[in-house]
């Protein structure tokens, strides 16, 4: 492979790493984005994706082993996107359709969340 062709598919990676990581923030599969992506191509979207992280948010990922700590994660990226969304909603910017995803999701959590907490109140108004 010559350097030009190497700097082309980096070039490439980069224009589509944003989206990616975006999708995969939201919960959606990117597959329509790099569905067709050779071999080459997708190597080259990790070593920018891999380029790009920080180092102690790959250890937690990588660490996560069971469904309680990957809803704590889940939990803590819903929490980050509602406040992303509140914060671009004070400001009067427009909110990006992966955060208004992700928000939406926060909302249908946190009513999940509700709807399991046992109630204050018994049938009488007695506290429980």
């Amino acid at each position: 492979m010559t350097p030009a062709e190497r700097a082309a598919l980096i070039a490439r990676a980069k224009e589509v790493a944003v989206p990616v990581a975006n999708c995969t923030a939201a919960g959606i599969p990117p597959s329509h984005l790099i569905g067709d992506a050779t071999w080459h191509e997708l190597y080259a979207l990790v070593l920018v994706l891999a380029d790009a992280v920080g180092h102690e948010a790959l250890r937690q990922a990588c660490a996560v082993s069971d469904d309680t700590a990957l809803e704590r994660l889940e939990e803590e990226r819903l929490r980050k996107a509602h406040s992303e969304a509140v914060r671009l909603r004070n400001a009067g910017l427009p909110v990006p359709l992966a955060v208004r995803a992700a928000d939406s999701a926060y909302y249908a959590w946190r009513k999940a969340e509700r709807r399991k907490a046992p109630p204050l109140f018994d049938a009488d108004g007695a506290a429980a």
